[in-house]
């Protein structure tokens, strides 16, 4: 601690529930997905589910309060009304303390984990700094800012997401009847309501997998990309290669940019996945890659199948089959209207996505940015001065 920075144990820093209060606390198996009053528990959210029953209600009096999960050795400030969570415990600043600095304080106390075990005790071991009020409401000053930039970062990427889904449902679902289904029909001069096999508006293969037992087809520069690889995105890269010699003697195709790779078979949520090929590469037998005609643009083709990931896995399972196959690709159903609606169709979702990625990738900062602050200034290797 700096010159001017008491360290106090627990009990100088905190205090408990008054003696004899008992505090309502929720079972968890009564906890639902919608009521009344918000329930505040030791998970990941700030809110874990809802209660209609007031008689569970944390009193009021003794807002604010600082929660302690002592399993998962989550921190949380409460400050309107709510239900405590199973087994949470329950803290108060003592005087001389900032609630809210208090609470940034808890936070940053890094206790070990012992799995499931009751981590209070080891909190309750813990030293706590004890800077100038107007310092300590200074630094909370600068912790909530950021928490409130993240916090609405994560409001924006909520939207995003409703938009994006109501986006696709508009665009891509809007072109099929109520049933859902469409007018099949074959390829050619035909009115915007219309769908035909994916096999008659692409060109569908797949790959080969050189042998490993001759390192040499392994040592070249074309990429390989292996169904594992196909996680929904833009491949850019591989992480395996083949030679020139694996290519001659396979008679490997070199799929250009544009191709959609559609994983067919696979662990977990592999199969199904699709990604729109950025590099010229080759692929696995696994791998259903779709070249599209010059009537189907590559990038609304992927944004469609994306879209149908889950419906493909079910879809594609036949009796004790667990994968899918190359017939399956070719009869897929995809809606066409015409190529500059499909090109409108994936710059709009394009842009939506970009949005989405942005603010995830600000929101990743922030997190970074509140992670070293709350340990620089709760150390005092950072100080705020008061204004």
């Amino acid at each position: 601690m700096t010159e001017n920075w008491a360290a106090v144990p627990f009990s100088a820093a905190f205090r408990g529930k008054p003696r004899g209060l008992q505090i309502p606390q929720i079972a968890a198996s009564k906890v639902r997905p919608s009521g009344r009053w918000p329930v505040v528990g030791q998970g990941a959210g700030q809110i874990e589910g809802y209660t209609d029953d007031r008689s569970l209600l944390f009193p009021v009096e003794l807002l604010p309060v600082i929660l302690y999960g002592p399993h998962t050795r989550r921190v949380k400030l409460v400050t309107d009304p709510f239900v405590a969570g199973p087994n949470v415990r329950f803290i108060w600043p003592t005087a001389g303390y900032d609630t809210d600095f208090a609470y940034y304080m808890a936070l940053a106390v890094d206790v070990p984990s012992r799995g499931y075990n009751d981590h209070f005790t080891m909190f309750k071991q813990q030293t706590f700094p004890r800077p100038p009020l107007l310092e300590q409401q200074a630094i909370a000053g600068v912790l909530r800012a950021i928490r409130q930039a993240t916090e609405a970062t994560e409001q924006v990427i909520a939207a995003a997401r409703v938009l994006r889904r109501t986006v696709s449902n508009v665009l891509l679902d809007g072109m099929w009847d109520q049933r859902g289904h469409g007018e099949t029909v074959a390829s050619g001069n035909l009115p915007e309501r219309r769908a035909v096999e994916l096999g008659s508006v692409a060109n569908i293969s797949t790959g080969t997998t050189p042998s490993t037992a001759r390192p040499d087809y392994h040592l070249g520069k074309t990429p390989f990309v292996r169904t594992a690889e196909i996680a929904n995105n833009i491949i850019t890269r591989a992480q395996a290669w083949v030679s020139d010699l694996a290519i001659a003697d396979y008679r490997l195709k070199v799929y250009q940019p544009g191709t959609v790779f559609l994983a067919m078979y696979g662990q977990g949520k592999t199969r199904g996945q699709v990604a729109l090929l950025g590099i010229e590469a080759t692929t696995s037998q696994n791998t259903a890659a779709i070249v599209p005609g010059p009537d189907l643009d590559s990038r609304y083709l992927w944004l469609y199948l994306l879209s149908r990931y889950q419906s493909l896995r079910s879809d594609g399972m036949q009796g004790h089959i667990s994968h899918l196959n190359l017939g399956f690709v070719q009869r897929l159903v995809v809606p066409l209207p015409s190529l500059a609606k499909q090109r409108d169709i994936a710059s709009i979702l394009t842009a939506v996505d970009r949005k989405i990625a942005a603010e995830e990738h600000r929101r990743g900062a922030l997190g970074a940015l509140f992670a070293r602050l709350l340990d620089d200034l709760m150390s005092a290797r950072l100080r705020v001065q008061p204004s």
